[in-house]
């Protein structure tokens, strides 16, 4: 796929699918024998697994190859060493290895490895791939946005008004934003809480489509530190305006 990136699309789009192998690889076994896969709690509560892990080194290596001189700061990776790029670097890439921890042990489909490239604080590019479905979503440098499926033509996604019946929260985590990216939704709020390797690569995604992404006063989100982020908006631009009049007048 050609782009105005600096940074050729295909390659990354094989270095995701890889690393989705890596997870499915992982899970089969457990799966197969209808077992949670093995997994801990970390002190801030979060789920981690050893598919975690693989994903994440597998990711930092091959996506530091692309481009000797642009970064990798990952969700897995040890806080110094992403506080470190952050302080030295505005060009780099921002990596969830393994989104959905939780859906991914109980053998569901809605996990996904969130891919992000980084300029001055904003996502210029970004890649959802979701392994179990075999589905990736991507932007292209060109004001555009694709979902991909089993390997066929990129589709564009552009939003509309959508069907009555369709429930959004029927769906999990930036597969929610993605949804509105589709038309299959207006808009979807994100409570506080999420990080910016969870939502920078939906950023560039949706953003490419049409879509808004603010906090609940109207503002882009910040990418530019790996701080939580706040609630945040995701919408048509005429939805968006609705929300933010909302927000406003019970603030």
């Amino acid at each position: 796929m050609k782009s105005r990136l600096p940074i050729e699309i295909d390659p990354v789009l094989d270095i995701a699918r890889e690393a989705g192998k890596l997870l499915l690889s992982y899970r089969e076994p457990h799966v197969r024998l209808q077992k949670k896969v093995p997994h801990t709690i970390t002190e801030e509560g979060l789920t981690v697994t050893q598919a975690d892990m693989l994903s994440n080194r597998y990711l930092i290596e091959r996506l530091s190859a692309l481009q000797k001189d642009v970064k990798v700061i990952s969700k897995e990776q040890d806080d110094a060493i992403n506080a470190g790029i952050l302080e030295k670097h505005t060009h780099y890439w921002l990596v969830n290895p393994l989104d959905q921890t939780a859906h991914y042990i109980r053998g569901g489909d809605a996990f996904s490895i969130n891919i992000a490239l980084l300029e001055d604080g904003i996502p210029i590019f970004g890649v959802l791939y979701f392994p179990a479905l075999d589905r990736f979503y991507l932007n292209d440098g060109k004001h555009h946005a694709f979902r991909i499926e089993y390997g066929g033509n990129p589709v564009m996604l552009k939003s509309h008004i959508p069907p009555d019946h369709v429930d959004i929260f029927h769906a999990h985590g930036q597969m929610r934003s993605l949804l509105v990216a589709e038309g299959m939704a207006l808009s979807c709020t994100h409570p506080e809480g999420l990080r910016p390797w969870s939502v920078a690569a939906t950023s560039a995604i949706i953003n490419a489509a049409g879509i808004y992404i603010k906090d609940t006063l109207g503002n882009n989100l910040n990418f530019s530190s790996l701080d939580v982020l706040p609630t945040h908006f995701v919408a048509t631009p005429a939805a968006m305006n609705m929300l933010l009049s909302n927000a406003t007048q019970f603030s």
